[in-house]
């Protein structure tokens, strides 16, 4: 990381960071020292300053790298700068960690799209002997927005240092009791509504949300790129709304990704990578708002071109399923909600496991919208079944069983 740090503070960024770039030193005669592992061919590289601004060696939009450890921004053919590298790097730590890329596919374009949208397996699930810092870590580097990343080499090396040296606490993953996803937890309040605090769009699965303070920062900054239609103003009103999301605005948010949508759409294409992604993040903050009709109108649209995209059976598509059966029962449709879920059940439990955190969410809503259906005696029954793989999973005082088991009490009291 010290080889980066340096390439960065002279302003050049590499752009192609990978495996077969990297040489071990096996002489003492550098100041380094023996072992040192140095980055070399710089064929590709470009200037800091002149890849954040756009002005690159290349045509902008020209694809220049190695898929399998591409950045989201170089993958679009957008500028690319030291958070790229960044982002390359924890591509390859990945690697070393579990032995696999953190994306793989035998079509190169569809690498690309998984770098772009899909969340990486944390490093702890293939690894359940790694730090929990470590995996952390890697997936800060492997976040999808640039700026969530590791603010430099520097800092990451320092993290790395620190883990070597034993000065973190080395919590380690645990395969009893596995951590929520990112995207919905293991067991949501009870209730029709329950499901608002689990949404969280796909392309933040695994990636850190900025602190309080941070965020008020970030709001106060405008958006000042020039030219109303340039990809770096439109990508620069995207990264001031999902601020404005992150911090807790969804109504602001709305509005921001509201009036960004047509213009992504004009620039881009209704498919396009950059417009999935506004309209995905535009219906989940009218699903913050409580304005669940509407949310569950936009992931309905929005399905058919995720699937052409990312193919039936991805965990984009699967989520936004989930997603929109929770909108449409916060509208009200719970009967619809219950039929959407019992189908998705399977589907999640094929893609994602049975004891995904994301399938037992599914079940525990599919149970209490078919209470509220009017089904009392069947949503004890889904609630019963799904009780049991809960203290299976958690053990009989987890909170997340307390809760199903108190839900099971109450629709068997209402079914008697």
């Amino acid at each position: 990381m010290r080889r980066t740090g340096r390439g960065a503070h002279l302003g050049v960024v590499h752009r192609d960071v990978k495996p077969g770039n990297l040489m071990v030193t096996a002489s003492g005669g550098d100041p380094d020292g023996e072992g040192t592992v140095k980055i070399l061919d710089f064929g590709i590289a470009g200037l800091h300053g002149a890849a954040a601004h756009g002005r690159r060696p290349a045509r902008t939009g020209d694809v220049f790298g190695t898929p399998l450890y591409m950045s989201p921004e170089q993958a679009q053919g957008l500028p690319v700068g030291v958070a790229g590298d960044l982002y390359s790097f924890g591509t390859i730590l990945y690697r070393m960690l579990t032995g696999e890329p953190p994306f793989h596919a035998e079509d190169v374009l569809a690498v690309l799209r998984m770098h772009i949208h899909e969340a990486p397996r944390p490093p702890h699930r293939l690894r359940p002997d790694l730090p929990m810092e470590l995996s952390d870590l890697v997936l800060e580097l492997l976040a999808k927005d640039p700026w969530r990343r590791p603010r430099d080499a520097a800092q990451v090396g320092a993290r790395l240092a620190a883990l070597l040296a034993g000065t973190g606490t080395a919590r380690r993953a645990t395969v009893a009791t596995p951590p929520p996803a990112a995207t919905v937890p293991a067991a949501p309040p009870p209730g029709p509504l329950g499901h608002r605090a689990l949404e969280q769009g796909p392309v933040d699965i695994g990636e850190r949300a900025a602190s309080g303070g941070a965020a008020a920062d970030a709001l106060a900054e405008p958006v000042d790129v020039p030219g109303e239609d340039l990809p770096e103003t439109l990508r620069a009103r995207r990264g001031q709304a999902l601020r404005w999301d992150r911090a807790g605005a969804p109504e602001r948010a709305v509005e921001l990704f509201g009036g960004l949508l047509p213009d992504v759409e004009r620039l881009y294409g209704p498919r396009h990578p950059e417009t999935l992604t506004v309209r995905h993040h535009l219906a989940v903050n009218m699903s913050r708002c409580g304005r669940h009709a509407e949310a569950a109108r936009l992931r309905a649209a929005l399905l058919p071109d995720l699937t052409a995209a990312y193919g039936e059976g991805s965990e984009r598509v699967l989520l936004t399923r989930l997603h929109l059966a929770f909108d449409v029962g916060g509208a009200g449709h719970h009967r619809r909600a219950a039929v959407l879920l019992g189908e998705l059940v399977g589907d999640l439990s094929r893609a994602l496991g049975p004891d995904d955190p994301n399938t037992l969410a599914a079940r525990h809503h599919r149970a209490a919208h078919t209470g509220h259906a009017g089904d009392p005696a069947g949503a004890a029954r889904q609630y019963h079944d799904l009780l049991a793989d809960q203290v299976r999973l958690y053990g009989s005082e987890d909170a997340r069983t307390a809760r199903a088991r108190d839900r099971l009490a109450h629709w068997w009291e209402r079914a008697h």
